[in-house]
């Protein structure tokens, strides 16, 4: 298998990962589940496999000192995020707008990818950029209740 087909199929799986993720947020949003205790099952089962992951890497004496910190300071990030999601939660937001909100995350790495590293602003990534955050103020955007 190349490269480039091992990178579509991990990319693939992403995109239905986040999809299902998507959906068992709808569901528990519809559901009227209690979304502190959602989300916080939800982070702590990845912690979990994320332990034993590790453990398995570090069996092997594959894991980097270098990683390891990475990892520990992503995982601070993470619980500060998380932590950020749940005020945003007991503060009456829905679901779906706030965890769709905090993906917009996700235009930050890029911006730097270009501005720290060199990565090419393209005239085909602009537009994606711009349209991904149109797409997510569309999705978000109240409804407007027609007057009769």
């Amino acid at each position: 298998m190349s490269c480039l087909d091992a990178t579509g199929l991990c990319v693939g799986m992403a995109i239905v990962c986040f999809s299902g993720l998507s959906l068992l947020n709808k569901i528990a949003e519809r559901r009227q589940c209690d979304t502190a205790a959602y989300v916080g099952a939800m982070n702590a089962i990845a912690c979990v496999f994320s332990l034993v992951m590790l453990q398995t890497k570090a069996g092997s004496g594959a894991v980097p000192g270098a990683v390891l910190a990475l990892g520990v300071g992503g995982g601070i990030i993470s619980v500060l995020c998380l932590t950020c999601v749940l005020a945003a939660l007991r503060s009456g937001g829905p679901l779906t707008i706030v965890i769709t909100l905090g993906n917009l995350s996700i235009l930050i790495p890029i911006v730097f990818s270009m501005v720290f590293f060199g990565e090419k602003l393209t005239l085909q990534r602009l537009l994606g950029l711009v349209l991904f955050a149109v797409f997510v103020a569309l999705l978000n955007w109240p409804e407007q209740e027609e007057k009769a």
